[in-house]
């Protein structure tokens, strides 16, 4: 079990401002190279890094966002293998995660829902949780 620091170290490497400014495109290009270079056990409990195929998904899915000028919270990896785009907007959240296995799945978050369903990797499947996302929280 790694030590308390070693957790806060993992967590603090794995973090990463949002992006604001002018450069937020070319941030999240880097945000991409960095979690491809994460090593296995990257958060000390074992975490795998982001594969290749789930870096590859959520690269097709950031395409479709910037596409409608959304502009992600974070971009994480994930401690169950894989990576994450967030969005928050006051109390509510947005999630897509791209996981190792080849799983989609997304969460929208609210005080009156939470959803949380596989997104298909389907042009007319990503643009229509985009809006729902949008609509729901107001992102």
């Amino acid at each position: 079990m790694p030590t308390r620091q070693a957790f806060l170290d993992a967590l603090t490497k794995a973090s990463q401002p949002t992006y604001d400014g002018d450069n937020w495109q070319d941030m999240i290009a880097q945000r991409l190279k960095y979690l491809g270079s994460l090593d296995k056990d990257w958060n000390g409990f074992g975490a795998e890094p982001p594969s290749p195929e789930a870096l590859s998904n959520l690269t097709t899915i950031l395409d479709f966002i910037v596409k409608v000028g959304m502009r992600p919270s974070k971009i994480l990896p994930s401690a169950v293998g894989g990576a994450e785009i967030v969005f928050w907007n006051k109390d509510n959240a947005f999630s897509i995660e791209s996981l190792n296995t080849g799983n989609v799945i997304y969460q929208i978050k609210t005080k009156a829902m939470n959803e949380i369903d596989i997104l298909p990797l389907e042009p007319k499947g990503i643009e229509n949780i985009l809006q729902r996302a949008r609509k729901e929280i107001g992102v």
